[in-house]
């Protein structure tokens, strides 16, 4: 299987309806780091970007352009312009109006957590 292939299927299977879980309480303490890192970058990009905000929260709330515009630069951004728009969602990268408008969408979705 070819390179464009694996990446159509992988692609496909991000898309598929997923099933519900079932969850239960756990009774055990667990250490999160060693699940996250090195494979999961993207939850430490987003962690970091959240720290990030808060800190600028006063002023980012009132300019949700200039938290785009950092965002940009911050390893969030970089993260979502390499691997989800170089990788997974290659469409967003049809133009950089596209791009943005992706990108923007996805900081008010953190920003609404």
């Amino acid at each position: 299987m070819g390179m464009p292939d694996r990446l159509a299927e992988l692609r496909a299977h991000f898309r598929r309806p997923r099933a519900r879980v079932v969850e239960f309480p756990g009774t055990e303490s667990i250490a999160i780091a060693p699940l996250v890192s090195p494979l999961r970058l993207d939850i430490l990009v987003r962690r970091d970007w959240f720290g990030f905000r808060a800190a600028q929260r006063g002023h980012f709330d009132a300019d949700f352009e200039a938290i785009l515009e950092a965002s940009l630069r911050h390893p969030y951004g970089i993260w979502f312009r390499e691997v989800v728009a170089g990788s997974v969602q290659p469409e967003f990268l049809a133009s950089e109006q596209r791009f943005l408008r992706e990108f923007a969408a996805r900081l008010r979705r953190s920003i609404a957590l």
